[in-house]
């Protein structure tokens, strides 16, 4: 199942990879930006969780966060909901990816999911369209999934990893094929981690 689960990841994150239009250029520190235009969102939420001083931070375990001005939290009795770290064999570099599913959220089933593909430990990671990447949707049609390939950035800072729990902040915003955009702010985890 874990390897199932692994495949999944994989082929969302190359789906959305490869329907890119944005070169990666998000900068966490905005100060020094590396493009010559704005970044997408603003990243001056406390923590690198917040993404704004307006998103209120839910902080429900397992996994919860402000998608839109409404209230997400994962359902933590589904297996979808989850953290895991493991070593590409292809790579040799480790993964993180953690996802939270909602049976019923904004009228469908939904899920957020962040992706590091090159995880070295607890810290800060840029969310946008190279090695860190993030999305919103319904888990039941990828097609209309918001992702940060499609444009958008975020961050994700991991501030605890141990044995058997992982625990952190986020925000991310993403956006689908038409350019219409999600965004989850406010984000929290504190779960089981999978290794």
């Amino acid at each position: 199942m874990k390897k199932l689960i692994l495949a999944a990841s994989i082929l969302f994150c190359t789906a959305a990879t490869m329907t890119s239009c944005n070169n990666g250029d998000y900068d966490a520190n905005p100060s020094t930006n590396n493009s010559g235009v704005a970044n997408p969102i603003p990243p001056d939420g406390g923590g690198g969780g917040n993404g704004g001083s307006d998103c209120p931070a839910v902080n429900k375990t397992p996994i919860s966060a402000t998608v839109n001005g409404e209230e997400f939290v994962g359902d933590a009795s589904n297996f979808f909901t989850r953290a895991e770290i493991e070593n590409n064999p292809i790579t040799g570099k480790n993964i993180f990816e953690i996802q939270a599913y909602k049976a019923s959220f904004q009228g469908e089933q939904t899920s957020i999911f962040i992706a590091i593909d090159d995880y070295t430990g607890p810290k800060s990671y840029s969310i946008g369209a190279g090695s860190t990447v993030g999305g919103i949707g319904p888990a039941a049609n990828p097609s209309m999934q918001y992702t940060t390939p499609n444009g958008g950035g975020g961050q994700i800072v991991i501030t605890r990893e141990d044995a058997d729990t992982v625990a952190g902040t986020f925000y991310v915003t993403a956006r689908n094929s038409s350019g219409q955009s999600k965004t989850a702010c406010g984000g929290y985890f504190k779960m089981k981690v999978y290794k």
